[in-house]
């Protein structure tokens, strides 16, 4: 009597790790495209410094931070998808 309901809720199980796995690809998704939206604001905002460079300041600690912010998204990014081991 038990044993058909419990073969029957396999199917059950199947769909919840089956809705399971889509979120967590949509949420993967949904990561890496706002990783990309800051990448695309810094490179932007580092091409605005570059046009409006008067020749008084520097420009290589803004670049060089801009460049270290990617590097630390492109790092978590590749630790995220590869896995900690």
């Amino acid at each position: 009597m038990l044993r058909p309901v419990l073969t029957s809720s396999r199917y059950l199980v199947l769909a919840a790790v089956l809705g399971a796995l889509v979120a967590a690809f949509a949420l993967f998704a949904y990561g890496v495209a706002e990783t990309l939206v800051v990448i695309v604001v810094l490179a932007v905002l580092f091409l605005g410094f570059v046009v409006s460079w008067d020749g008084s300041r520097n420009q290589l600690p803004i670049g060089a931070a801009i460049a270290m912010v990617i590097a630390a998204l492109s790092y978590f990014l590749s630790t995220v998808k590869g896995g900690k081991g």
